[in-house]
């Protein structure tokens, strides 16, 4: 599966390549793009390298909110940096390296397992990582680059789920954080990026 994203995303990057430059050739400027780039649990040993990526985003980019609606200047390179599961390794490890660097970013919790571990994961991750607790997610809030958006609640695929389920999972899973922050949730990411349109439509 990575490899078939890194392939993907190769072929996306020379795509824009190549479109940039026509754009040159046309004497026209180049619409602005916006990449997301999205991450799990980002443990000790890969806090070194998740900083090197970094770097590499502020050198050739401009990071924004994921709920950003409009890109605040044409032409011009933009991402945004979102982290799924709300995991204790990345509060730990990622959100310090973003903080020092200034970047915005999103972090998507499964409100029903606040403080549990995270009981999906298989093979050696199994019962390796533990969501963030209600305090950290509370004092977390208070960050001013930090969004919290909603990961569900039970971090189940969607697509394997009856509409009722399904359905509550999104509705459900909002109401619960919104209570938890004492503030409006209006971003969701769709647990193992899998979704219907019915699923879209009860998001929006």
């Amino acid at each position: 599966k990575k490899r078939i994203e890194i392939v993907i995303s190769l072929l996306l990057f020379c795509f824009d390549i190549v479109k940039k430059t026509i754009y040159a050739v046309l004497g026209k400027e180049c619409p602005s793009t916006c990449v997301v780039l999205y991450y799990h649990g980002i443990n000790k040993d890969e806090r070194f390298l998740f900083a090197r990526q970094l770097d590499a985003v502020l050198k050739r980019t401009q990071p924004v909110r994921a709920d950003m609606q409009v890109c605040p200047k044409h032409g011009l390179h933009y991402v945004s940096i979102t982290i799924d599961d709300g995991f204790e390794c990345a509060l730990l490890n990622a959100v310090p390296e973003l903080v020092k660097r200034n970047i915005p970013f999103t972090i998507f919790v499964p409100s029903g397992l606040v403080g549990k571990v995270a009981d999906w994961l298989q093979g050696e991750r199994a019962g390796t990582e533990t969501v963030m607790g209600i305090e950290q997610l509370r004092k977390l809030n208070k960050e001013d680059l930090a969004v919290i958006g909603s990961h569900c609640i039970t971090h189940r695929n969607l697509c394997e789920l009856d509409d009722k389920e399904s359905r509550e999972e999104i509705f459900k899973s909002k109401k619960m954080l919104e209570d938890l922050l004492n503030r409006k949730v209006n971003l969701l990411s769709f647990p193992y990026g899998a979704y219907e349109n019915t699923h879209v439509g009860y998001a929006k």
